[in-house]
């Protein structure tokens, strides 16, 4: 078992001294049957029922289109700490049609449920919405049934670590769709996954903890805390059963065995270190450490191979073909070297906060957390060739191979980006209501 002996009566302290968290649950809107038709419906308000308690959704929309992004609407969410939820209601004030008012039939619409919570969790609500059905009578009479969360189909699913409400979400690649969340314990940062297991691995910093997750049942099947961290924010999965977490406030760099849960090494690292890269093809870890301007070189077992000294806060690295590139928010610029002399070949500025680089087949991509931008370098080129706006504070990014998509996490809108990678285009948001730190696909 990964919860070792030792840290028993350390995992018990833990939970005492921790503040209760509360379930969380979100609720989305799926357009079913759609038309031609452009239909906005103007909300009053949208409420749950939990035990005779109506408890009204935060952060509902004023107005829900049916030509939302992918057919998806984030509709609200409520914490509450347990209960049986038995309705959910949404109250309309008024709807247009291809731009004329209608009159609606039933402002009121109230839906039954019967879902019992008994502990902490993450639950996923989704009001389906049939355009067709709705659009039948004279008077507009809008057609909405409820779905409860099941336990998504294996397959090309992109999951969500969002550090501000205890979840993962997870999204299907094929539609874009938001159809699941699970809750992990305080404030999940990066998550990896281990694709021979069939495994998520996320660090949480409030809790020190790394938790497995069992992606075929999405379910939580074991975590345990780290030592000698205080705040553990990234981690890398390697090859061998290994993951990799640094922790920018003890300044510790921890390689531990998945399979036994034993810390194999530590390492006292620069100062504050924090990103993460592991290159298959060199067999070797980088790690950016921001307040000493450097990035650290490593072998598997943390050994240290080499520094090198880069910008004023380097960030988020990768490699594409012969040339390492690193991010430096505090500059805007990217600093590139050369594979194995190390040697530095220059700078391109890409953008206020520049602090997240992601490569891909023969681009790489930037995120300018501070100007909402994604900028696009070519292989072996030395200039931004693209500037792509996507919204507020881009920071994470990963790529579908099989559709053709990069997903940016939108950290200041609570929501992912998708950007078509052969038009270099915004094609549309999948809004969580919830900020997304890390993102990793399962194709």
């Amino acid at each position: 078992m990964f919860l070792r002996v030792i840290l028993i009566s350390l995992f018990i302290s833990l939970f005492i001294v921790a503040p209760c968290q509360s379930s969380r649950l979100n609720v989305f809107l799926n357009i079913v049957n759609p038309t031609s038709d452009k239909i906005i419906l103007k909300i009053k308000n949208i409420s749950v029922r939990i035990d005779n308690r109506i408890i009204s959704l935060q952060d509902f929309p004023q107005k829900i289109s049916s030509r939302v992004d992918f057919g998806q609407e984030f509709l609200g969410w409520i914490s509450f700490e347990k209960g049986v939820i038995d309705q959910l209601s949404i109250v309309l004030d008024k709807v247009s049609i291809n731009g004329k008012l209608f009159s609606i039939e039933e402002k009121k619409i109230n839906l039954p449920v019967n879902y019992k919570i008994l502990s902490k969790t993450s639950i996923c609500l989704f009001v389906l919405w049939d355009i067709k059905a709705s659009l039948k009578s004279e008077k507009f009479s809008p057609v909405f049934s409820l779905n409860i969360q099941r336990t998504p189909q294996r397959g090309d699913n992109l999951y969500i670590s969002c550090d501000d409400s205890s979840t993962i979400f997870v999204v299907r690649s094929d539609v874009n769709r938001v159809v699941a969340s699970l809750y992990i314990p305080s404030e999940p940062k990066s998550l990896d996954i281990d694709r021979f297991n069939d495994q998520l691995i996320v660090v949480s910093d409030k809790m020190r903890l790394l938790s497995i997750v069992d992606i075929s049942a999405l379910r939580l099947v074991d975590s345990f805390v780290l030592p000698i961290v205080n705040l553990p924010q990234y981690l890398f999965f390697i090859p061998r059963q290994s993951v990799i977490i640094t922790d920018p406030v003890t300044s510790n760099v921890l390689l531990v065995d998945l399979s036994s849960g034993n810390l194999v090494v530590f390492k006292r690292l620069g100062y504050s270190p924090s990103d993460i890269l592991f290159d298959y093809n060199l067999n070797k870890i980088f790690i950016s450490s921001p307040r000493d301007q450097s990035v650290y070189i490593l072998s598997k077992s943390l050994e240290l191979l080499h520094k090198i000294k880069v910008g004023q806060r380097p960030r988020g690295m990768a490699i594409l073909g012969e040339n390492f590139y690193v991010a430096d928010p505090a500059t805007g610029m990217v600093d590139v070297f050369r594979v194995g002399s190390w040697d530095h070949l220059g700078r391109i500025y890409s953008g206020r906060g520049a602090v997240k680089v992601f490569s891909y087949i023969d681009r790489l991509y930037v995120s300018n957390e501070k100007e909402g931008t994604i900028s696009v370098i070519f292989k072996n080129q030395m200039v931004v060739s693209k500037k792509i706006r996507v919204g507020k504070q881009p920071f994470t990014m990963t790529a579908s191979s099989k559709r053709g998509w990069l997903y940016v996490a939108l950290r200041g809108e609570k929501a992912i980006g998708i950007i078509d990678l052969n038009s270099l285009k915004l094609i549309g948001k999948i809004s969580l209501g919830a900020k997304p730190f890390d993102l990793v696909l399962s194709e």
